[in-house]
């Protein structure tokens, strides 16, 4: 491969990207800010499936695993997430939105339990509430409908009336 052509069509992949908002007047400096927290958006969640789909199974589930044709995300760091960056998703990506809430769904389904804050391909309890159940009906609010309905709901009525225990989760 040519480095120099790699970089180009990089740089090319990101201009497409960050050029779905386009900001006029204002000092040139305060575009750089804003891009570059545009640039930041695009961080995390992050994809973790290979180009064939296959992603490690979520919490207990030690199984390399395939999706069916879409992009696997890990590390949502959900608390900090669900009131700004991923309602700026819904806008500018719903396709990767509808990813994100397909990934989530499958790792309630590996896991028990709908995921608060999913990292590191693990459960964690780091943070108080249920922001992964508003941003799955934010999404459906939003026309991001293109995901199993039944199963997610299903998750998020188990994380609004039961407890998981301690070691389960």
């Amino acid at each position: 491969w040519n480095f120099e052509s790699l970089r180009q069509e990089s740089e090319d992949a990101w201009n497409n990207t960050l050029g779905k908002v386009i900001v006029n007047g204002g000092p040139e400096e305060d575009k750089v800010k804003f891009y570059t927290a545009l640039y930041h958006c695009y961080q995390l969640p992050r994809i973790v499936s290979d180009t064939d789909g296959s992603y490690p199974g979520f919490a207990e589930d030690t199984l390399i695993r395939r999706t069916d044709g879409f992009d696997y995300y890990d590390d949502f760091s959900m608390w900090d997430t669900y009131r700004a960056l991923h309602p700026l998703m819904m806008i500018l990506e719903p396709e990767r939105t509808r990813d994100m809430v397909r990934s989530l769904i499958l790792k309630a389904e590996q896991g028990g339990w709908m995921p608060i804050f999913p990292a590191w391909s693990n459960y964690t309890a780091a943070m108080i509430g249920d922001h992964v159940s508003t941003m799955i009906s934010d999404s459906y609010l939003k026309g991001i409908t293109d995901f199993d309905t039944e199963t997610a709901y299903k998750y998020m009525r188990k994380n609004a009336f039961e407890t998981p225990e301690r070691e389960e989760y």
